[in-house]
């Protein structure tokens, strides 16, 4: 991703034409950790239960 956005910040500052297209970077890899787990939260006001499958 860090290529891909120089890459862009070079364009513009060279004052070339910028694609007008969304430019998507797939992961190379993705660690799932402990703090991903949206599931572990307790706290109401961060996680309002069942409320995201209503």
């Amino acid at each position: 991703m860090g290529y891909q956005a120089a890459k862009l910040l070079h364009r513009l500052l060279a004052r070339e034409e910028m694609p007008l297209q969304r430019i998507l970077v797939p992961p190379v890899r993705v660690i799932a950790r402990r703090s991903t787990d949206y599931r572990s939260l307790t706290d109401p006001a961060v996680y309002p239960g069942d409320a995201l499958y209503s």
